[in-house]
Order: C-alpha cells, then sequence, then structure tokens
C-alpha cells in the first residue's frame, strides 16, 4: 500500500518552477493530504512570524504599487472510472441510475472536483506565496470546450486526460486584499494531441494591506434581481445540509480545509460552525432540478459552456431551514442562479450555451 508518492514528496521540496506527478488525482492518500494540510498550517505561522514567502512588488512606487507571481505549475495524469462518477453522485444525492450529465454545469462541477487536487497541491509548492488558510474562494469561471464528449457516462469515463494547474502572474489589488487566480486545464490525450476540454479559473482572495489604497472602479451586479422575486418560496427548490455533508465532496475534490470539517476550526478562522464547499452547494442545488437548459445541452455539440459563480457569503452548517435554488432563464442559451440561506444570497451562478 502506498503511503507517500515519492513524485510528490520531490515536488514539495522542489524549487523548479514545473513538476510532472505520476499518479491520479484521486490517488492522494490520508498521509499525503495530511502532510499537505501541515505545510498549509506551517506557511500562515510562518506568514504571522514575517518568514513565509511572500508576492512579489513589481514597481514599489506609491502610485504604481503592482504585485507578480513566480511561475508554478503542476502536471497529473487523470483517469476517471465509475467509483468517481458513484461518488460524486453520492454527494450530491443523485440516485446511481440517474443521468446527472445532460446538464453542462454539473459537467463542469464534476471536473472541477477531480481536478481540484492539482490546485491544492499547486498551493503546497514551497515557492508558492499564496497562503490556503489565509484566502478564500470567491469566484470560479468554468470553460466546457467540447460538450459533445460528456453528454453520456460511458464518454466520460473513456477520457484519457492530464491535469495541469498553475499560478496566473497578474494579480488584482482590491479593497480587501490581493486577488489570485489558479488556472486548471484538463487536456484530452486520447487521440495523442493535446487539446484543452475544461478550464477551472479559480479566484482566490488573499487578505492583505496595502501601502495605497487601491482603485476600485465599480463593477455591476450580474446578477441583480427583484428582492421580492427572491424571497418568493414558490417556483424554488430546496436543499438540506448537515456538518457532516463536506466530508462527502472532500473524498471526492480532497479539500480538508479544517473549516470544513472541524467546528472547532472554523470557529478559530470566525465562523460559527463549518461552512459548506461553495462548488457542492451549487451542484447539490442543481441536481435537484430537473428544467432549464439541460435539455439543451445536447443540441450544443461542440460550441464552448461557459459556467461563473460567484461565493459571496459562507454557507454555515447545518442549514436548519434549507438552502433555496432560485433560477430565470435569461435566453434560449442562458440562465442564471442563486443559492440563498434564509433571506441571503450566498451563491449567484450563470450558464451560457
Amino acid at each position: 500500500m502506498v503511503l507517500f508518492h515519492s513524485s510528490l514528496f520531490a515536488f514539495l521540496q522542489s524549487t523548479k518552477p514545473s513538476q510532472d506527478l505520476d499518479f491520479l488525482p484521486q490517488e492522494l492518500t490520508a498521509y499525503e493530504i495530511t502532510a499537505a494540510i501541515f505545510v498549509f498550517v506551517w506557511r500562515q505561522f510562518l506568514y504571522l512570524l514575517g518568514l513565509g514567502n511572500d508576492v512579489s512588488v513589481k514597481d514599489s512606487s506609491l502610485d504604481n504599487e503592482q504585485y507578480v507571481l513566480p511561475e508554478i505549475e503542476v502536471s497529473m495524469p487523470l483517469r476517471i472510472s465509475k467509483i468517481d462518477l458513484k461518488k460524486y453522485k453520492e454527494a450530491v444525492g443523485a440516485a446511481e441510475n440517474q443521468n446527472l450529465f445532460h446538464d453542462p454545469a454539473q459537467i463542469c462541477l464534476f471536473l472541477s472536483s477531480i481536478s481540484e487536487p492539482a490546485m491544492l497541491l499547486l498551493l503546497g509548492h514551497n515557492r508558492c506565496p499564496v497562503r490556503p488558510l489565509g484566502s478564500v474562494n470567491v469566484r470560479n469561471k468554468f470553460e466546457l470546450f467540447h460538450p459533445s464528449r460528456w453528454t453520456q457516462q460511458t464518454s466520460i469515463e473513456l477520457q484519457v486526460c492530464e491535469v495541469q494547474a498553475k499560478l496566473v502572474p497578474e494579480t488584482r489589488k482590491v479593497k480587501r486584499g490581493l486577488e489570485i487566480d489558479i488556472q486548471v486545464d484538463v487536456i484530452n490525450l486520447t487521440a495523442g494531441a493535446k487539446d484543452v476540454l475544461f478550464r477551472q479559473t479559480f479566484t482566490m482572495l488573499q487578505f492583505m494591506r496595502f501601502r495605497t489604497q487601491p482603485m476600485i472602479q465599480p463593477q455591476p451586479d450580474l446578477y441583480a434581481v427583484d428582492p421580492t422575486w427572491l424571497k418568493d418560496v414558490s417556483g424554488t427548490t430546496s436543499i438540506h445540509m448537515t456538518p457532516a455533508s463536506p466530508r462527502a465532496w472532500a473524498a471526492i475534490c480532497k479539500d480538508y480545509n479544517p473549516i470544513h470539517i472541524s467546528t472547532l476550526a472554523a470557529k478559530l478562522f470566525g465562523f460559527p460552525n463549518v461552512i459548506a464547499h461553495g462548488n457542492h452547494a451549487l451542484a447539490l442545488a442543481l441536481a435537484s432540478r430537473n428544467n432549464g437548459l439541460q435539455n439543451r445541452f445536447v443540441e450544443a455539440y461542440d460550441k464552448k459552456v461557459r459556467v461563473e459563480v460567484q461565493f459571496r457569503r459562507p454557507i454555515v452548517l447545518p442549514t436548519k431551514d434549507g438552502l433555496r435554488l432560485k433560477s430565470k432563464q435569461q435566453s434560449a442559451t442562458a440562465e442564471n442562479f442563486w443559492v440563498l440561506q434564509g433571506d441571503k444570497i450566498c451563491i449567484t451562478a450563470s450558464v451560457n450555451l
């Protein structure tokens, strides 16, 4: 039984900007996950002491303070099995014989969950200045480039792929800190030529104080809607999550961040109890519906599908009164979603075919 893959040990010690790992994301062991969490805790401790890696300042002038990230990339092979699909369905409460994958958003969330370990390992690289325990995931963007390859479960299982995760060098100063993008690609290897099938961009907010105030341009609310309509319980879907729910999602994506699985850790970070994984809450919500764009997904063929998700506030578990999903079809090829806890919007999302 493998306790610790040798290529991962070399990666965590390496100063090289690029590293190829020789095992699947699903094969991360409990020992390796524990080691990764220890690295995250150690990095946060060093930061508090002023000794950790920091984001490089490109221009130190007070009027033009810019930050850049080092080049770091990690690659892993990816093979999708029936076990992976079964775990995902169990995590979102779907029946084993239910085909979730006529819904483009579910394809994106599944591929995100199974490829996320590459992103987490990237954050463990000793040159990485991003602090996993001092950052929050505020937005995700998914792009599915060849939808017709994913409409049936059998086609998903046949994919022979590679996962590549890398830091995007450019950062953005915002009011509360630095926005950092991490790009994760699922690349097709079946035909011998490498083409990107799926891309996720994680946007992390790393809390920082700057010497100068960032120039914040007001952004329009892409999901603005009449609050009266949101509060209307008609046409909504209710979803329940317990404090144990995040463990089912973590079993797929390997995100065992203590704020998701430990009440004590969550309270140390200022939350009243454990909080849900944002993608998990959205996947549960979408799995409970049976309308909208998923019936048009088969017609999309090879048009690109884009899903954008914004995490507006954490979902504290348990959801005593349930989460509510509201959706509105904007056009024949676009639909928006809102996930609410009580009367507060927690997640907004859009799907565009």
